[in-house]
């Protein structure tokens, strides 16, 4: 839940230290909030924390390579092959 909390219906986005301060000057010139919720490390854990306490620390993997995967079938519509075969000259 507290994860969650922290992301649902929300845009993550991962910025260099150095650029935390231009990004947010461009959300706030839209009238938009940015916060920083964590750090990158390179220990391949995802770590969440409550304050000072680990809720929770699992292998950053399982976000990227053990997460389940949709690849639907890609097939053209006859319309929009049409539409490519079409000449427009």
């Amino acid at each position: 839940e507290l994860m969650l909390s922290e992301s649902q219906e929300r845009m993550l986005l991962v910025v260099r230290p150095d650029r935390v301060a231009r990004v947010s000057e461009i959300v706030e010139r839209w009238s938009l909030h940015a916060a920083v919720i964590g750090r990158i490390t390179d220990d391949g854990l995802v770590r969440i924390k409550d304050g000072d306490s680990v809720v929770a620390e699992v292998p950053g993997t399982i976000y990227t390579d053990g997460c389940p995967t949709y690849v639907p079938r890609a097939e053209e519509s006859p319309a929009v092959r049409a539409a490519r075969d079409t000449d427009p000259t």
